[in-house]
Parts: C-alpha cells; structure tokens; sequence
C-alpha cells in the first residue's frame, strides 16, 4: 500500500495542489498561480506537463519546467489554458 500526502500550498489564495509518493511529485494549480511554482523547489525541474484548457489538452516534456511553463504563458493564443499538471520526480 502507498500511502499519498496531500499539502496545499503556502501561499494563501493559491489553487497549488502538490502530492508526493516517494519517487513522484505531481504538482496541480492555475495558470494564473504560476507565480507560485516559483516558491517551490520543483520550479527548475525537469519533467511532464499538461496544459488543460476546456476543450483541449497539451502534453509537453521539458528539462526546466518553470521556465518552459512561463513561455507558454506569454505565447499569444495561449488563452486557453486554465490548468497545469506537472510530474517530476
């Protein structure tokens, strides 16, 4: 049996939601709080990201997750996105 943490993050109106295994982080917020990925230590990790949006889904790999998420955030058509799930490790 695993047993999942489930922690909220620090920032008070934050939508972060982090839950740890051992091996697997997986991170869930807002676009908009992609701010908070920032007060984490998984800001430069690398890894697997979706980006949700109501209609579509975009799956993406890269080495500086932060930094990739951040891109995307600035790209002109990126309106869409309302969710981010992140897995690192």
């Amino acid at each position: 049996m695993r047993i999942i943490d489930i922690t909220k993050s620090e920032t008070s109106n934050s939508s972060m939601d982090v839950i740890t295994t051992g091996e697997l982080v997986f991170l869930m917020f807002d676009l908009a709080d992609l701010k908070d990925l920032i007060l984490t230590e998984k800001q430069n990790s690398s890894g697997i990201y979706l980006l949700i949006g109501e209609r579509e889904i975009y799956v993406g790999q890269a080495d500086d997750v932060g930094k990739r998420l951040s891109q995307h955030e600035k790209d002109i058509g990126k309106d869409w996105i309302t969710r981010v799930i992140f897995f690192t490790n």
